[in-house]
């Protein structure tokens, strides 16, 4: 999952203050957490993104036993 916002910088550029997506992964205890966070410029599919907000996060983040959020 991800959430639009402004980045401190980009992982795969290094611009910095620009807007963009933060992803989510969840690993295999259940922990969600922000694994990238990605600028506009270089993510070539974010036209096609529909993104979640913090609160959708939580709630896949819950939905699996002992899964949560580590931000």
């Amino acid at each position: 999952m991800f959430i639009k916002g402004l980045l401190r910088y980009c992982d795969l550029c290094n611009e910095k203050e620009v807007d963009g997506f933060h992803f989510f992964a969840r690993g295999a205890t259940g922990r969600v957490c922000n694994v990238m966070d990605i600028c506009h410029e270089c993510d070539g599919n974010s036209h096609d993104r529909k993104d979640a907000s913090l609160e959708e996060v939580e709630a896949w983040a819950e939905s699996v036993p002992n899964g949560y959020l580590d931000y």
